[in-house]
């Protein structure tokens, strides 16, 4: 608390001019990343949602991935605790997309690179906070054409914090709340003609609403970016995290004296090239991410990602796109418990196409394939296409087909259940849908259907200890989504999702049913936010391994005044209805509960 205190001191002992705001909202046309390749992206990918993150940043919760549950219908997290997921296989932070929620059938991009755990495949769902990123897209839905293995139910790729005006920029967010939580962040930035820097760093901490669940976390992030010409710039960009989090237990069999912990900490490091032409632009990238990872029953593991990944666009006439790539990754680590479990490294490689051309007036057609070869299986073929139809300015409509697939990890090819012999998962997603903007563009409207069939699902046959890894699952999930977004007035701006999912197989930890309602009203130096979000169908697994249903209605606040021109106090108030929920069996979640801060940019 000390460190707190001495924090606020010193970042709130600035005098700001006062000046008078009113923030006008727009609802042009999801803006995705610039350029022809982001461009083509969002063509291949009709669903893909493009968030920066000011938007989503209304929770007590700093995590990015916690977050995405209330303004994304359709991807949802398990959690037990306002703060903290944890690793391994009593952890919480499950994504899921549409029904999928398998930890490794969903990959989470930083910058443009892979960003998993080496032996087990799965994303750490910790690492992700809304601090260090500024802004993030989603696709539901298989994406292996350009993301590679793991690409199979969606994929989130998080762009972090970049230094763009000129000049130094100093911020800070500072707050605390409910269960002795409090966030400290700073940052600060210099950019000169060819040369920018900036870097971050956090201390997070919460007792958090039940014994023996504290949760620590700190971080360091740096970003150097350098024009090399008119054409060409590089960067580099390392960020490196720490995070313990205890296990409180089920309610009714609780883990007492912080007896059940996990620990990791990992880093990563790119260096990256972009280069921009009238005709034709390109990314050169290599990437390094590693972790150590401890937990209280003694086992320990230390992991790798490194890889290489290189694309270009060209625009070879204005109605045809073409871009090829190629990316290599190389992973693998070393775990052991009373005995070495496993010291194994693999590669993989996978070079792919998509081209994009008006095949009709208002008729584009978009379609690419990847060779994916594996060290041990061999070779997968992807393809994925999609046909967008632009009825008038302001209405569109698509169809889309597009493969995904995930590797065997390392843990099941020679760990737990292992097996040298198992092939990857397969998805394929069938996908029609429209896009729709209306009175001068102050409302969108979106839906979408979809049906996905998988096969060769990995699953543990078998009684421990004689267990094997099969791929003896198959899946098929069905559904639709609903988005409205409304700007009634400059100053109040209104959205809405909804995705039903029917899935053959209950999934637990998947919702069939979630709708989210979210409002923004700003005036002079005040705003206030509302969130409403709910969950049904969600099948949770008991201690007798059945299924038992639970469903909730949440209801979330903020409000925020500027009381400098660069500092604004807020404060965000999560499940005002006080709503007794759990999203993995026996973990109930807290009920009301505030975080307020103080928050600083100059």
């Amino acid at each position: 608390m000390k460190n707190l205190l001495y924090a606020c001191i010193i970042f709130t002992q600035v005098i700001f001019s006062q000046q008078d705001s009113v923030k006008t909202y727009e609802l042009n046309e999801i803006t995705v990343r610039s350029g022809k390749y982001n461009s083509l992206i969002k063509h291949l990918n009709p669903s893909l949602q493009s968030i920066e993150i000011k938007e989503v940043n209304l929770s007590v919760n700093k995590n990015l991935i916690a977050t995405l549950k209330n303004n994304t219908a359709g991807v949802f997290v398990t959690e037990y605790g306002n703060n903290g997921f944890g690793i391994g296989q009593l952890s919480a932070g499950k994504m899921s997309v549409r029904g999928f929620n398998g930890q490794q059938q969903f990959i989470v991009f930083i910058d443009g690179h892979p960003e998993y755990a080496g032996i087990f495949g799965h994303p750490v769902s910790d690492l992700y906070n809304t601090d260090a990123a500024s802004d993030l897209i989603i696709i539901k839905g298989p994406s292996s054409l350009i993301y590679g293995s793991g690409a199979m139910a969606g994929v989130i790729d998080i762009r972090t914090l970049n230094k763009h005006s000129k000049g130094v920029s100093l911020g800070s967010d500072i707050s605390y709340g409910s269960f002795n939580t409090y966030n400290i962040s700073l940052k600060s930035g210099y950019s000169a003609e060819s040369f920018a820097a900036a870097i971050n760093l956090f201390n997070y901490h919460s007792d958090n609403h039940r014994p023996s669940s504290n949760y620590d976390s700190k971080g360091l992030g740096v970003t150097l970016s350098y024009k090399i010409s008119n054409e060409w710039s590089a960067n580099i960009k390392s960020n490196i995290r720490y995070a313990k989090i205890l296990n409180p237990g089920a309610i009714n069999n609780p883990y007492l004296n912080d007896s059940v912990w996990t620990e990791f900490t990992r880093s990563n490091i790119s260096l990256t090239f972009d280069g921009r032409h009238k005709t034709t632009e390109g990314t050169y990238s290599f990437y390094l991410n590693s972790g150590v990872h401890d937990f209280f029953d003694g086992f320990h593991s230390t992991d790798y990602v490194a890889g290489f990944n290189a694309r270009q666009t060209f625009e070879l006439s204005e109605s045809f796109l073409f871009t090829a790539g190629n990316d290599t990754r190389i992973y693998g680590g070393n775990a052991r418990n009373n005995r070495r479990l496993i010291d194994t490294t693999l590669y993989e490689t996978g070079f792919y196409f998509v081209t994009e051309t008006d095949i009709y007036q208002r008729l584009k057609f978009i379609a690419g394939a990847r060779l994916n070869y594996h060290e041990v299986y061999g070779s997968e073929f992807v393809p994925q296409l999609s046909l967008n139809y632009t009825l008038t300015e302001n209405a569109g409509f698509y169809i889309s087909a597009a493969k995904g697939f995930r590797n065997p990890t390392l843990a099941e090819f020679f760990i737990f259940g292992a097996n040298i012999d198992l092939l990857p998962e397969k998805l394929w997603n069938y996908e029609a849908g429209f896009n729709l903007r209306l009175l001068n563009e102050r409302t969108g409207l979106s839906g979408a259907i979809y049906i996905s069939e998988g096969k060769d699902f990995i699953a543990v046959t078998g009684q421990f200890p004689n267990i094997k890894n099969q791929n003896v699952g198959s899946v098929q999930n069905k559904g639709f989504e609903i988005n409205l977004k409304l700007a009634p007035v400059t100053n109040l701006a209104l959205n809405a999702g909804f995705n039903y999912t029917d899935m053959k197989t209950k999934i637990p930890g998947a919702p069939g049913l979630h709708a989210l309602f979210n409002a923004s009203y700003s005036v002079n130096k005040i705003e206030f936010g509302l969130n409403l979000v709910s969950a049904a169908k969600l099948y949770l697994l008991d201690r007798n391994n059945q299924l038992t249903e639970e469903k909730f209605l949440l209801l979330n606040a903020s409000a925020g005044y500027d009381i400098a021109r660069n500092a604004k106090l807020y404060i965000r108030v999560n499940n005002l209805l006080d709503t007794d929920y759990q999203t993995v069996y026996g973990y109930p979640m807290p009920g009301i509960n505030f975080l307020a801060g103080i928050k600083t940019e100059f």
